[in-house]
């Protein structure tokens, strides 16, 4: 079960499973619409236990939500990486960095294995290293792409420990250019001193 947070992340998800066909065995759950009683009892009925609605007709708050399918679930959950921070620091325990997601798990997971995995062998990165035409919506793939950062640095810091500096360039500079491309250089910089 893969919990998204905004249109940006949920709409191409449902996309390619829906219009492609890409990994069905993935169930998307936008956390916001989970508030909304028939699409929560549809997606809950063939995955969780019900979630009951508060008698007061009071949305469910994010905490709620998680706190149910975290106990619930008859399977792993993620979170996406833009998720709220609220929830992401409240859980940050047992939550894994695995991409572009965070998976959910009460035991120790070793989480950079499965990082590199993604980054070297599963991810298209292409588009990020080279602009390949000029996007009417570039501000907003600029800040979709920031999602790669905390990944990123994380390889980018264990390529330094190991002495593997090539690698470690190569992490820099598309960190660099992921991260000035959205207005983040400041938050970055500190990793590269």
């Amino acid at each position: 079960i893969l919990v998204t947070y905004g249109d940006n992340d949920t709409y191409p998800l449902w996309l390619l499973q829906k219009v492609k066909g890409l990994r069905p065995d993935v169930k998307v759950f936008n956390i916001h619409l989970l508030n909304v009683e028939k699409y929560r009892d549809r997606l809950f009925e063939e995955n969780i236990i019900p979630l009951l609605a508060d008698p007061k007709d009071r949305a469910l708050s994010h905490d709620e939500i998680m706190q149910h399918l975290f106990q619930q679930a008859n399977a792993p959950i993620y979170l996406g990486i833009a998720f709220s921070r609220q929830i992401r620091e409240k859980y940050s325990a047992q939550l894994y960095l695995t991409g572009l997601a965070l998976k959910y798990s009460v035991q120790e997971f070793d989480n950079l294995k499965v990082v590199k995995k993604n980054v070297n062998e599963r991810f298209l990165l292409d588009y990020l290293k080279v602009d390949l035409y000029e996007d009417f919506s570039a501000s907003v793939v600029d800040h979709i792409n920031a999602n790669y950062i905390p990944a990123f640095i994380l390889l980018y810091k264990h390529y330094r420990e190991k002495e593997m500096e090539a690698k470690a360039k190569d992490m820099e500079r598309l960190l660099q250019k992921i991260a000035s491309a959205a207005g983040m250089e400041d938050k970055i910089k500190t990793y590269f001193e």
